[in-house]
């Protein structure tokens, strides 16, 4: 956050800026996916969520995610946004209704 304003105090420009930004969050989740994956052995990872509409940031999580040997899914079918949580719900509806839980 700092260095967001310094950035605009020296005027930096603001393309720059959301370049940095976006790097820096980028490089947070690959960090986080690889200690989380490193704690319980898993090398498959599974990317949703509205954040990765943003195809920078994406592309920057696949790439450093993949540099380090994972597999990495994206959504290809259903939207990875708030879309996708429905189906999703509605699939867990319906399985629980088949396995008898609800009616």
């Amino acid at each position: 956050m700092l260095s967001i304003v310094e950035d605009l105090r020296r005027g930096t420009d603001r393309r720059v800026m959301a370049a940095k930004f976006h790097n820096t969050v980028a490089s947070a989740i690959i960090r986080i996916v690889i200690k989380l994956a490193l704690m319980n052995n898993i090398r498959m990872i599974a990317l949703s969520g509205g954040v990765f509409q943003n195809l920078y940031l994406a592309e920057k999580v696949v790439g450093g995610l993949q540099a380090e040997d994972f597999a990495v899914y994206l959504n290809e079918q259903v939207p990875c946004n708030d879309a996708g949580i429905a189906l999703g719900q509605a699939y867990l509806a319906r399985e629980m209704m088949k396995a008898g839980v609800i009616r």
